[in-house]
């Protein structure tokens, strides 16, 4: 059979969606296939023990068509076969580094090493090979606690001068008790270990880890740019602070967290670029442009600051200076938990010094209840807080409790949000329905907010929902969870009036007399007509023929 003639490009764009292992059987289809996959820079473009060889001896009846100056990226997992033992898998992972010497693959740029045993000497015998041109490392290690788990950064960075990303996630398993109860004794780097390449940072513990104490690593990275560490106690997370303060000068993304929330672990900035993975034969993420303005880093100071943790976790004594120094230079400001959020709100002083001419996105978590003798001065304060932010915030949310109140949420609408598209507000049991109408009748935020999000508020009535459907003129998300007060009428008379919406989540608690199989159908009908992308959670109350808390889902998915 004839195989027709194609451009490199379009053989480039069929190549790449397609694993090693399909590339290869292709091989078999003809001669002119068989040269034109051969041919193809991209297919030694990454080595893998997962696109079906387990063993790179498997791949040696292909050597002769290896260019090994087409290697630019490697992946290494011994997690995902279960069924070898621990010596297997030490042996395989040896002869895949092996592999890469024997052949002199010493253009590899990206590696990703995913492996249930501490990599000491799988990193001493690669860095021999990816010396000078390895500048991005995700490493996964799945292992008991022992002194490499703190000795594996100081490893890296020492033999990979020119580094520029680094991810290292450690799931501890067990404790080995010959570690010691202080591991930053066994962490401390030398002080001549100084990093003049690193811009990326992530170090992130989980299972029965002891933290590690950062701080002493950060002085020697003065290249640092974005930082996102999780494995930190008290005494760490400000030391890491007051490190990035005046020892970090480029500094531009910070997120820390305690490890106890994944919820917002997993949604972090930089975690999330470090999770994606480019397609064979692709850019790396380093070439691909981000069109979020949201996060579009523009140089000069700190833009995004990201403090999860519990009560104990940060002192805001140390939080303070940090959002002092770039609060012209800050555009995203996240900070969950009673202690640093009640700190910052009850200093009048420092709150008053504050002008946010930048910040685009606030996002603050508080789930705790504030003493009622303490919520006046904390709302007169988070008012004052949020007049000096000077209308230029674009992302809202706030799950702040009581401190979502008629008076935050009026000054809110006084401050002339130009730009606000986004507004979630969560778990608020003291705002008033008119209160939150007179907000969603004020004049420009109807008009240009585009996706608002009411999670588990008391307010949440058919009242409300009127007020949403004729007051949003412009809004394309929606999604309001934990309607107790609403019934199935007010439910149909909000989907007649509410405009056309991309997206559209709602979940609600009805009477289950109320929810005939006839009412449902033609609720689906009118939300069909409503939303591209909709989903419709009904709670039904509990009676003589249904047992309580009946959840039925309805999704455009499966309609």
């Amino acid at each position: 059979m004839a195989f027709p003639e194609l451009p490199s490009e379009i053989w480039h764009s069929i190549f790449s969606k397609l694993t090693f292992r399909d590339c290869i059987r292709c091989t078999g289809v003809n001669h002119n296939l068989r040269s034109a996959v051969f041919g193809w820079d991209g297919l030694w473009h990454e080595i893998s023990n997962e696109q079906g060889y387990d063993h790179i001896s498997r791949l040696r009846p292909y050597m002769s068509y290896f260019n090994s100056h087409a290697v630019q990226r490697f992946r290494l997992n011994t997690h995902s076969d279960q069924q070898l033992l621990l010596g297997d898998k030490v042996v395989n992972a040896m002869a895949f580094v092996n592999f890469l010497i024997e052949y002199n693959c010493n253009n590899i740029k990206e590696g990703v090493l995913v492996i249930d045993f501490w990599p000491t000497s799988i990193l001493y015998k690669f860095s021999s090979i990816c010396h000078h041109s390895l500048t991005r490392l995700d490493l996964l290690c799945i292992d008991k606690l022992t002194m490499d788990t703190y000795m594996t950064p100081t490893l890296v960075l020492r033999h990979l001068p020119h580094l520029i990303t680094f991810a290292y996630r450690a799931v501890v398993t067990q404790i080995d008790e010959s570690v010691d109860d202080e591991p930053w004794c066994l962490f401390e780097p030398p002080a001549n270990l100084v990093h003049w390449n690193l811009t990326e940072l992530a170090i992130e513990m989980f299972g029965n880890g002891r933290p590690i104490s950062i701080h002493l690593l950060l002085r020697l990275l003065p290249k640092l740019r974005r930082v996102s560490l999780n494995a930190l106690d008290c005494s760490n997370a400000n030391a890491t602070m007051h490190t990035l303060l005046h020892h970090c000068h480029s500094i531009e993304i910070v997120e820390i967290h305690d490890g106890q929330d994944d919820n917002f672990r997993w949604d972090n900035i930089l975690s999330r670029q470090l999770q994606q993975e480019p397609k064979r034969g692709e850019k790396s993420l380093d070439d691909i442009d981000n069109n979020d303005h949201l996060y579009t880093i523009i140089s000069g100071g700190l833009q995004y600051l990201v403090v999860d943790g519990d009560d104990r976790f940060l002192n805001v004594n140390t939080l303070q200076p940090i959002i002092i120094k770039y609060q012209h230079t800050l555009r995203m400001l996240r900070i969950r938990g009673y202690e640093p959020i009640t700190r910052l709100l009850l200093s009048q002083q420092y709150i008053n010094h504050l002008t946010f001419s930048h910040l685009h996105s606030l996002i603050l978590v508080n789930l705790d209840q504030p003493p009622p003798e303490m919520l006046p001065t904390l709302s007169a304060n988070f008012c004052t807080f949020l007049r000096q932010t000077k209308g230029t915030l674009v992302h809202i949310s706030l799950s702040v409790s009581d401190l979502m109140n008629d008076i935050v949420l009026n000054c809110l609408a006084h401050q002339e949000l130009r730009c606000l598209t986004y507004l979630r507000l969560s778990k608020s049991s003291v705002l008033s329905d008119i209160g939150f109408i007179r907000f969603l009748q004020y004049s420009g935020i109807g008009k240009q907010l585009k996706s608002l999000e009411l999670n588990e508020m008391d307010l949440l009535t058919g009242k409300i929902l009127h007020a949403v459907a004729e007051c949003l003129t412009s809004v394309e998300k929606l999604t309001i969870t934990g309607c107790k007060q609403i019934g199935v009428g007010e439910l149909r008379l909000f989907f007649s009036r509410i405009q056309l919406l991309k997206w559209l989540h709602l979940v609600c608690f009805v009477e289950t007399q109320e929810c005939s199989q006839q009412i449902i159908d033609s609720i689906v009908e009118q939300m069909k007509s409503k939303a591209i992308e909709w989903k419709l959670v009904l709670k039904t109350s509990s009676n003589d023929n249904h047992p309580s808390s009946v959840c039925r889902v309805f999704t455009s998915d499966v309609m």
